[in-house]
């Protein structure tokens, strides 16, 4: 199956991060605030691509959110962003203020002809402050935009299950964030229609590393199949429940290129 266009400027696998960055990997990723820290485990940006991020404030008193943007590698990436007021920001982490029951917008500039990639998180003053939402948008001359969303969600799941389509050229693709201070080990189950274990993967992530790729690319196994793909943390030693177990967002591409984000949901034990 040939892979759709659009879906070449989401398939790398990140760098492993260097020691160097890993020692400085504690603060925003350490786990002591990970209850009030809702992911965004795709980020694009640039070459005709974009992630809006929108961020609710459900509490009728005002609340501050801090947003901060990673490359794939673990760094921070500096991301030009447009808000709701129209202000320009170009930084790595924003701190932004809502009213109450307000909402607010970030905008990427989509301002350079290369498409870049990484994750996010909002962190929030107490847990259940916010909500935030994200959407792709891609826009291709000659053809109109495409753009999927999600809801940013919590890590602190040890599993989480999405939808598998690589069926008549439809494409499935995987983002995914550690967003731990510890390497952690998964394996990707692949389930059929009547729920029964087809495919098992291996696959481990370094500390703040993200992927993202097509999963028949990677697996050519998965071809031309409809079914679930379970993320299952299998870290030894980690509780059931242990934070910042994974983030993660299942892309479903059309042949045409057209896609739609499909959110992953926790996957009981």
């Amino acid at each position: 199956m040939q892979t759709p266009i659009s879906l070449l400027c989401l398939i790398s696998i990140a760098l492993v991060p260097s020691p160097a960055l890993l020692a400085q990997l504690p603060g925003p990723f350490d786990d002591s605030a990970v209850v009030l820290r809702r992911w965004v485990p795709q980020v694009a940006d640039g070459g005709g691509w974009k992630t809006e991020i929108r961020i609710l404030n459900r509490r009728t008193r005002d609340v501050n959110v801090v947003v901060r943007f990673f490359k794939s590698g673990g760094t921070p990436w500096i991301i030009t962003t447009i808000d709701s007021s129209g202000t320009t920001r170009m930084a790595d982490s924003l701190t932004v203020r809502l009213s109450a029951r307000g909402l607010t917008r970030l905008e990427p500039s989509d301002a350079t002809s290369n498409t870049e990639q990484g994750f996010a998180y909002i962190e929030q003053q107490s847990s259940g402050d916010v909500d935030a939402f994200y959407t792709f948008r891609q826009r291709v001359p000659g053809r109109n935009d495409s753009e999927g969303s999600g809801l940013a969600d919590y890590s602190y799941y040890k599993k989480l299950w999405g939808l598998l389509d690589t069926s008549g050229g439809f494409a499935t693709g995987l983002a995914l964030v550690n967003p731990s201070p510890r390497a952690q080990q998964y394996i990707l189950r692949v389930l059929d229609t009547a729920g029964n274990q087809t495919h098992a993967f291996p696959l481990n992530l370094q500390p703040a590393e993200h992927m993202a790729f097509s999963v028949a690319e990677r697996y050519p196994d998965l071809a031309n199949r409809t079914g679930t793909i379970v993320v299952d943390n299998v870290s030894i030693g980690l509780p059931g429940m242990w934070p910042n177990s994974v983030a993660a967002v299942c892309i479903r591409f059309h042949p045409t290129g057209s896609y739609s984000a499909t959110p992953m949901v926790a996957f009981p034990d």
